[in-house]
């Protein structure tokens, strides 16, 4: 029997109150204002779940009204950033229970947190703010996050009841998803039927299909277009295979020129979708239930799928492209996920290296950072970056036993080499050193002198020197 626990709300009809208040389909505005007002009640109370804080700031800060000013659009930044800053943060830091403090990005491999909101949440914190578009949809992310993962669960305890459900997503398809369904089944008639214009019937229904993307979210068209059926099609036998490097001309045909429509609703719209497909890929947003051999390559046929997508994206140079910080996000954003060894993401690494030579410079960057060499340090980027690519050579057969002693072979490997990278940057280092700062000047006080760079290291105050 479990034990009782104390909640701040007084009956779970209360609480399934306020998701519908903050979830429904039917919700507006001054719904969702109320929704707020019964949480932030909650907040109050010391037995408050820990995600609840952290949804009503991220709620607070997708209900702020649109900007009008440079002022208001500025301060809007800020708020949206702090949200997301708070939201990794409140999550990450009760992990951090050890002696040492562990990388942010791979306590959020134990949680499933997107990659995106991690490279973000350093962007936010050390870099310039984000543009409003990219922090907004984060937000929208990490709402998504928290009602998928801790506010479904609480209400989802009774499964026969209406709100469980459709929290659950059993209350049917969201307008997005049955539109991107309807396009879908329009235009594979179109190609199967050779029909082109719009002055016959599936034109209108396509012209009518655009109409109604106008009203829907641009966070909700993106989810609909990333999950299984939409750019990547439910039949395994329909999607690229794990050789191909680019998606069907059947699926190019279909969704190129839908894609070519939302950007121009949301000039933005391709750099959240990429956004979120580097997500789909990454295995950080695959569920925790052990998976059967059949059901993990489904699964990754599917994730291959999105990142042909993604390759297909990045080497356009129409209105429907990339922007180059949206693609140094990405390559930033995949850098950071090469630390699970996912073969996707490392066949998605070597063909991105091949297909813009721009990247190399800022993986070697990212390397060093990393190691702690630092970025005043330039080396052979060919020649330190060897061996990430490699994701199609044959591993040994120990490896899928799970031999012990051939993995810890591996990782000692990999140390070395690590190792050998920061020996060969302190070696340039110290060769690069005139020792001349340690002449003493004239304008030295008695009983000091100033240190070359290679004595200098970073003291409270200062550093005392023996005679």
């Amino acid at each position: 029997m479990a034990r009782p626990r104390r909640v701040p709300w007084a009956s779970k009809s209360d609480l399934v109150d306020m998701y519908e208040l903050l979830f429904s389909p039917e919700s507006d505005a001054p719904t969702r204002a109320r929704g707020m007002a019964r949480m932030s009640i909650y907040i109050s109370s010391p037995s408050c779940p820990a995600f609840l804080p952290l949804l009503h700031s991220l709620i607070s800060a997708a209900e702020t009204p649109e900007p009008r000013t440079a002022e208001e659009r500025h301060r809007m930044r800020l708020v949206c950033a702090m949200a997301i800053v708070r939201f990794v943060n409140g999550l990450v830091d009760p992990l951090q229970t050890g002696p040492y403090a562990r990388p942010i990005a791979h306590l959020a491999i134990s949680l499933r947190l997107p990659p995106s909101l991690i490279s973000l949440r350093h962007r936010a914190t050390h870099e310039d703010l984000p543009p409003l578009d990219t922090l907004l949809g984060a937000v929208k992310q990490a709402i998504q996050y928290l009602h998928d993962s801790s506010f479904v669960p609480l209400i989802s305890q009774d499964p026969s009841s209406t709100t469980a459900q459709m929290a659950r997503g059993g209350g049917g398809d969201r307008p997005a998803d049955k539109l991107i369904k309807r396009w879908k089944r329009v235009n594979k008639s179109r190609l199967r039927e050779k029909e082109v214009g719009s002055e016959n019937a599936s034109g209108r229904e396509i012209q009518s299909i655009k109409r109604d993307l106008e009203r829907i979210d641009k966070a909700e068209l993106v989810e609909a277009l990333v999950s299984q059926g939409g750019l990547v099609p439910l039949a395994e036998s329909k999607r690229p295979s794990q050789d191909g490097m680019a998606p069907s001309d059947a699926s190019l045909q279909i969704w190129s020129p839908l894609l070519s429509s939302l950007v121009e609703l949301h000039p933005d719209f391709i750099d959240t979708l990429s956004h979120r497909i580097l997500d789909g890929v990454s295995p950080i947003s695959e569920p925790l239930e052990p998976k059967t051999t059949e059901t993990r390559d489904r699964d990754g046929s599917y994730r291959w799928g999105l990142a042909t997508w993604l390759l297909h994206l990045w080497t356009k140079d129409d209105e429907a492209a990339l922007s180059l910080e949206a693609k140094r996000d990405l390559w930033k954003t995949l850098l950071g996920c090469l630390v699970t060894n996912d073969p996707h993401l490392r066949r998605l690494y070597s063909q991105l290296l091949v297909l813009d030579s721009t990247l190399k410079p800022i993986a070697l960057g990212e390397l060093l950072r990393f190691t702690g060499a630092g970025d005043d340090m330039q080396l052979d980027g060919e020649e330190n970056l060897k061996g990430l690519e490699e994701v199609d050579q044959p591993r040994p057969r120990v490896l899928e036993n799970g031999n012990l002693e051939a993995k810890l072979a591996e990782m000692d490997d990999r140390l070395r080499r690590v190792k050998s990278l920061r020996e060969q940057v302190d070696d340039r280092r110290i060769r690069s050193v005139v020792d001349d700062d340690s002449v003493a000047s004239s304008s030295d006080p008695p009983g000091w002198r100033r240190l070359s760079r290679l004595e200098w290291s970073s003291r409270p105050i200062g550093q005392r020197i023996t005679a």
